[in-house]
């Protein structure tokens, strides 16, 4: 079966809630206390964040993905100036 080509320059770019569109990702870790666990096992679980090179902060496009992320983790909407 072939893969369909598609076309990227037609997506838009992301952007953090502060407006900016650069990342860098960074490794955070879960644990998994034996009690959950399915194995009865402590086990520490890698998890890929991208943080926001800018404000320093998880965009909400991502922070909706990761249950539990820390509140002061998150990105904060930016203002729009009325004039």
């Amino acid at each position: 079966m072939d893969t369909p080509k598609v076309d990227i320059s037609q997506a838009p770019w992301m952007e953090c809630d502060c407006g900016h569109t650069t990342f860098e990702t960074q490794t955070m870790a879960k644990r998994l206390s034996p009690l959950i666990s399915p194995d009865g096992k402590e086990h520490i679980i890698p998890v890929e964040v991208y943080f926001c090179l800018k404000c320093k902060k998880v965009p909400s496009f991502i922070s909706k993905e990761i249950p539990g992320l820390p509140e002061d983790f998150k990105a904060i909407k930016k203002e729009k100036k009325t004039e």
